[in-house]
């Protein structure tokens, strides 16, 4: 299976890359970060580091001036290329000019300082398509391997180093169980040409063989792309050729540059219903991006189709394009033997927004074996926003299933309800009187993330929830509507109970508010030693210069080692 995500980052912004990595993780994404089982700076670290970044399948880089200027991550993204890894750029912190390295500086980048949550998003789901994208590669050898399919070239061919496999020619003989019969391999119109994807030489086509290979220098993509649309007919051949590379770094782009050719649907649609699987997988998701309704017959004869990569590729091309007769074979694909296939089509059923499907999709959602495809379910309801779906992630919300050692999987249902809004959170106020711990903190979470008023009282009462994490977390939720949950939070500083004076201490320093520092001075007079860390700590999350006497007393006195070591840290984060 495919493996990770590696995070190549600054000392400076490691905060702001772990809520990278926990978002990333919640969604189903396996993050592998340095300093969470090593330590930094050591020869064993060094050589983890390499190894880390050779055995990943994406490397993360956080952008910001100081990793811009740091060594170390320069190092990573060199050794990155070297090893033909896929970058995914994310911008935390500057702007283009103080934070992005010239070996980035042509590279797509996802922006989160002014939308976190939908920056993070747009970063998961780049980077799920692109390793959906390996794990169906990965998928197909392993299909084609159980259905002793024959080798892609020909008995007694062979194969010299480099080659490159013709799909479309060497495709296996297999047949689709589709209403009109027809075979896998059937016989091409264009088969008196020499070869339909062959390289031509001189004229336009010439020129499209030229601007395809432009296509993997950077600096040149943009332009060589353009110049591709507008050669239109001309160019088809050679990106259909194209489409046969094994570079996925490049694959995406010439799926992209296909989907904006118009003239190349009739050819698309002819190799989708005659090529290799891997091909056909290929074109189908060319058609999600230009949404092409010429298509959908095509896509729909798919779904009956023996290889379950195509099945799931039509499936979620046929969400895209949006064509209501795909809806019940999509809802047939439901009780698919193959996970992916249901995963795509518990997405593609989202993407239509119809209520009538919604009990279906929740079937899945609360009694699919697999994870994956339950997470999937949950993705699907939540990409409706419509208030019927609401009912149905509630349900699911209060299953057990996800309790136990699936919180991290459940990001995606958690995610799902926040997209519901306002209509959300009457019921997830009424959660939080929920039985069960769990359900109380996925509610308190949620209506932090949502931001309506509404939720500020009921949040204050589950402040001071017996169970710890509840308590916890609707402190953290009380931090995102600011000032307004300041008096409520020093309020709960008056509690007999330890931790909930904990948690206000630990989230009193994110609201903006010139009162917090006095509340922490006073808060070092707590008779409790553990609240009093907590204290030194948060001042030194609150950079407030008048708790700097107070910090200093603190430091001076040796004989607390504890203390002296965690006062100064804080004043060097003063500074």
């Amino acid at each position: 299976m495919i493996g990770y995500a590696f995070m190549s980052y600054s000392r400076k912004d490691e905060e702001v890359m772990r809520e990278i990595a926990k978002f990333l993780r919640a969604h189903g994404i396996k993050v592998w970060v340095d300093n969470e089982k090593l330590i930094p700076g050591t020869p064993i670290w060094e050589e983890a580091i390499e190894k880390g970044i050779k055995n990943a399948s994406a490397i993360i880089v956080v952008l910001s001036p100081d990793s811009k200027n740091s060594e170390w991550v320069r190092r990573e993204i060199s050794l990155a290329d070297q090893n033909q890894k896929r970058v995914f750029p994310v911008l935390v912190r500057g702007d283009e000019n103080s934070s992005i390295t010239l070996r980035l500086i042509n590279r797509q980048f996802v922006d989160i300082r002014t939308s976190r949550e939908g920056g993070l998003q747009s970063l998961c789901d780049a980077i799920s398509f692109y390793i959906s994208e390996l794990n169906f590669q990965e998928d197909q050898v392993l299909e084609e391997a159980d259905k002793n399919i024959p080798p892609l070239r020909a008995p007694g061919q062979v194969q010299r180093p480099g080659q490159k496999a013709d799909l479309q020619k060497d495709a296996p003989k297999k047949f689709e169980q589709s209403p009109t019969n027809k075979p896998d391999h059937q016989p091409s119109e264009a088969s008196g040409r020499n070869n339909v994807f062959g390289w031509f030489t001189g004229g336009k086509a010439g020129e499209a063989k030229r601007l395809v290979a432009q296509l993997a220098d950077a600096a040149k993509r943009d332009t060589a792309a353009q110049d591709l649309i507008r050669l239109g007919t001309d160019a088809v051949p050679v990106l259909l050729d194209a489409l046969q590379t094994k570079d996925l770094h490049l694959l995406p782009i010439y799926q992209q540059i296909l989907a904006r050719i118009p003239s190349a649907s009739p050819e698309l649609i002819k190799i989708f219903e005659t090529a290799h699987p891997i091909m056909r997988a290929r074109v189908a998701d060319v058609f999600a991006i230009s949404k092409d309704k010429a298509a959908a017959q095509a896509l729909l004869n798919a779904l009956q189709g023996e290889y379950f990569t195509v099945r799931a590729r039509a499936a979620l091309a046929l969400g895209k394009i949006g064509d209501t007769r795909a809806i019940q074979p999509l809802l047939s694909l439901l009780k698919d033997p193959e996970a992916e296939v249901r995963t795509a089509a518990c997405l593609a059923l989202g993407l239509f927004k119809n209520p009538s499907t919604f009990d279906d999709i929740t079937n899945i959602l609360l009694d699919d074996i697999k994870i994956e495809v339950r997470q999937a379910a949950a993705k699907a309801l939540g990409y409706t926003q419509h208030p019927a779906a609401l009912p149905y992630l509630m349900e699911a919300l209060h299953d057990s299933y996800w309790w136990y050692e699936r919180e991290v999987a459940a990001g995606d249902l958690l995610h799902a309800i926040e997209k519901m809004g306002a209509v959300a959170v009457q019921p997830l106020i009424e959660a939080l009187k929920d039985k069960e711990g769990t359900v109380r903190k996925f509610a308190a979470t949620l209506l932090g993330k949502i931001g309506d008023v509404r939720a500020i009282e009921p949040l204050g009462t589950a402040l001071y929830d017996l169970h710890h994490e509840v308590g916890k977390t609707s402190a953290e939720a009380l931090v995102n509507f600011g000032v307004t949950s300041f008096e409520i939070l020093v309020e709960a500083l008056d509690h007999p109970e330890m931790w909930i004076r904990i948690h206000s201490v630990d989230v009193l320093p994110k609201i903006t508010e010139p009162r917090v520092a006095l509340v922490l001075l006073e808060m070092l007079k707590d008779p409790e030693r553990e609240v009093k860390q907590h204290v030194i700590e948060a001042m030194g999350v609150l950079k407030d210069k008048r708790t700097l006497p107070a910090l200093q007393q603190i430091m001076a006195n040796r004989a607390d080692r504890e203390f002296h070591a965690l006062a100064k840290v804080a004043l060097e984060k003063i500074g």
